[in-house]
Formats: structure tokens, sequence, C-alpha cells
């Protein structure tokens, strides 16, 4: 379940809140429908959170299927807009919590992505898309990481997990 605009869909704004302020204990099932309260989730809500219930980082994980392009081979893309994600960063930035974005399937933007892993901070498709997103988001492009999705098996899996930790 992720974030959604539509009323009953995805985790409620005040439930990603009180998580961010340490209020939701581990274990609580997030409803669409109504979010945890002192009153009515006592199990699992944290009256006096410290510093070690908190979140530290938050990560956005973003498909680059979202990133709609104004025009056929622009580099101008459709605004993000998404009221719930806009309060939150905001607030996570109040907190001052560190925040990145995964910017998953980016091998579907570029085919020389998808035959050679290597290639991720090469491409231009790519580099446009993460663009795209740190202005949708307000993140900056050191804090955006596109990830290619594993969906078959191939011999450069080592090439793949070598390019991420040597960015």
């Amino acid at each position: 379940m992720g974030l959604d605009n539509r009323m009953g869909f995805g985790v409620q704004h005040d439930d990603i809140v009180n998580t961010l302020r340490g209020h939701i204990k581990e274990g609580y099932t997030f409803n669409p429908i109504k979010p945890c309260s002192e009153k009515k989730n006592r199990e699992y809500w944290n009256s006096n959170p410290s510093l070690n219930h908190m979140v530290h980082c938050l990560v956005f994980v973003m498909s680059e299927e979202n990133l709609i392009p104004k025009e056929i081979n622009s580099t101008e893309y459709e605004n993000i807009n998404f009221p719930k994600l806009e309060s939150i960063r905001q607030i996570a930035s109040d907190l001052k919590i560190p925040q990145v974005v995964l910017l998953i399937k980016v091998d579907v933007a570029c085919p020389h992505v998808k035959e050679d892993i290597k290639q991720i901070y090469k491409s231009r498709a790519i580099f446009h898309k993460a663009q795209a997103c740190s202005d949708a988001f307000g993140v900056p492009m050191s804090l955006i990481f596109p990830v290619k999705n594993k969906t078959r098996r191939s011999s450069s899996t080592l090439m793949w997990m070598q390019c991420c930790c040597s960015h």
C-alpha cells in the first residue's frame, strides 16, 4: 500500500505523519479508511516517542513510468501533483528528516541500461527522468538513485551490484 490521492485508498496522511514523529509502534497495520489514533489504537500508539522511535530517513519509491513527458521525445515532464506527498515531504523537512528517492524501472526508460547496467549513470533519458523527479520531490539530484528492476536472470547481477556500490 502506498500513497493514493483517492479517498479510502493508500496510507492515511495522518498515519505517515505520526509514523515520522514516532507515535505509531511497529506492528501496526495501516488502514486506508481510518488513521491510527491514541484513543482507538492504544496498543500501537506511543504517546512519548523518543529519538529512537522516530523515522531517521524517508525513502520515496517512484516508478519512472509515473514521469510522463509533456510531448513525444520531450525532456520536460508533466507536474507530479500529489497533495499528500507534498505535505508529507514538507513535514519531513520541518522535522529535519533526510529524504531520498529510489527511481525504479529505469531500464524501461532506456534500452541501453536494460542491456548494460553500467550505462545507468551515462543515460540522458535517465538523467532527464531523475531531473523531473528532483523537481517533483524537491530532492537534490544527488539523492535520487536510479534502480534497474530485476525481471529476469542475467549474468549482469554482479556488475549491477558493483555499479550500485561504486556510485
